[in-house]
């Protein structure tokens, strides 16, 4: 597909759920980019910190993996962020973006190894989460949020 399509995920070292799914679906982008955040334990970080890319070894297959770094004080805006990894030389644009996120649903069952409350209550805390679309200040309508349920 034309454009670019950036994947959220916490880490360099797995593949997002979204992206193995459009994959499988037999859909990829023209340009792929992960990106990682990191809150960094001081109260602001410059710009020309924030931002690390690596085209993970071929620069020519244009699926690149970017980690942002935020200070505590300062706000996650990964568009506004991948702007200035843009400007860094990241192979992508943000005419057309579109954010896929990766969410997963958790459940309780009756399975061993924690108690009913702390399950109920895990689940109600994860349940009242903040939406990283809204605390990324990624663009609503072009976010696709992409899930998997987990039982514990």
């Amino acid at each position: 597909m034309p454009g670019t399509a950036f994947f959220l995920h916490p880490t360099a070292e797995t593949t997002p759920l979204a992206l193995r799914e459009n994959a499988f679906n037999k859909v990829l982008h023209e340009r792929v980019v992960t990106v990682s955040s990191r809150i960094r334990n001081q109260p602001h970080i410059p710009d020309e910190q924030r931002v690390v890319i690596d085209d993970l070894g071929d620069p020519y297959d244009h699926i690149s993996h970017v980690t942002l770094s935020f200070g505590f004080q300062d706000e996650p805006d990964i568009p506004a962020a991948l702007a200035l990894a843009i400007e860094q030389g990241l192979d992508a644009n943000l005419e057309d973006p579109v954010y896929f996120l990766s969410k997963i649903t958790i459940h309780r069952s009756d399975r061993p190894g924690m108690a009913g409350w702390r399950k109920r209550m895990f689940v109600g805390m994860a349940h009242n989460a903040a939406s990283p679309v809204d605390y990324f200040n990624l663009p609503i309508g072009r976010t696709v949020v992409m899930g998997a349920q987990v039982r514990f």
